[in-house]
């Protein structure tokens, strides 16, 4: 006949078992966990450095030389908008790209680009369209990150279009 603490405790002790479970879920975990801050990293400095770029074409198609965010006198407007571009990627600039990175251009009336020889006194004229565009370089933080990108780093580019204001 059984005893009564036969039927209700088992045979064998399962405890390492939950332990093995919970280190494989944990990596897991902690895998997926530090996959989406890095994604989240990644989209959110390509977005800063979006607005940040934007914000400097609208000061570029506008003529101006002391745009928002901008502190003291400019000596160009590209300068200008340079400055725009750092005020505006909230400390990202350096990070990401260089002054060598910064790319403009102009489009014609045929549609073909035409580069603006920098750093240039002005933007082209009223009427013209002006494509700004910065490559830049995200380094990644962790390993299963850099061994999926080149280089261990997010390369993209970030741009903006606009047609200059009659200044």
């Amino acid at each position: 006949m059984l005893r009564i603490a036969q039927i209700i405790r088992p045979r064998h002790r399962e405890g390492g078992a939950v332990v093995v479970e919970f280190a494989l879920v944990t990596v897991l975990f902690f895998t997926v966990l530090v996959a989406v801050i890095e994604l989240g990293m990644m989209f959110w400095v390509d977005l800063t450095m979006q607005y940040a770029v934007r914000e400097g074409v609208r000061c570029a198609v506008t003529g101006q030389m002391n745009c928002p965010g901008v502190t003291g006198t400019q000596s160009s407007q590209y300068a200008a908008v340079l400055a725009s571009i750092r005020a505006n990627s909230m400390g990202l600039y350096g990070t990401v790209t260089s002054d060598a990175d910064v790319h403009t251009w102009t489009v014609a009336a045929d549609g073909s680009y035409q580069s603006l020889a920098l750093p240039a006194k002005s933007f082209g004229i009223g009427g013209q369209i002006i494509v700004v565009e910065v490559d830049c370089r995200w380094p990644l933080m962790t390993p299963l990150f850099q061994a999926i990108f080149p280089k261990g780093e997010f390369d993209f580019r970030v741009g903006a279009t606009m047609k200059n204001e009659a200044f």
